[in-house]
């Protein structure tokens, strides 16, 4: 693998390449990585596995035989595109993924970014 640093982002989500996965991690079977916060849409990971570690962290593994890797922002349980975020195409790999936070200086606490 590439020494190379790949970055990816889809609105609130983000991916970093890595260069292997932690063990005693588990599939998530509808590939659903972030729910949305503010309308009925979610990210999901297409043609690769999202995993995710006892300790919430998530994952993308994409194989090399996988067409088409993708992270897709849709109408949640529909399949249907939202038109707010293009896909964004995922390379062979294997990827932690990191959800946008921010700090709210009136709460003076750390918050995820609504998307």
């Amino acid at each position: 693998m590439s020494k190379e640093k790949v970055q990816l982002r889809q609105g609130d989500v983000f991916l970093t390449r890595i260069e292997k996965l932690p063990a005693g991690l588990k599939k998530i079977q509808n590939g659903l990585i972030v729910e949305g916060e503010a309308t009925n849409h979610a990210h999901y990971g297409v043609g690769c596995d999202v995993l995710v570690a006892e300790d919430g962290k998530m994952f993308i593994d994409v194989s090399e035989e996988a067409i088409d890797a993708s992270i897709k922002h849709l109408l949640m349980n529909t399949g249907v595109w939202t038109g707010e975020h293009t896909d964004v195409k995922v390379a062979p790999g294997v990827y932690e993924i990191m959800i946008h936070q921010q700090f709210n200086p009136f709460a003076k606490a750390i918050e995820k970014v609504k998307d």
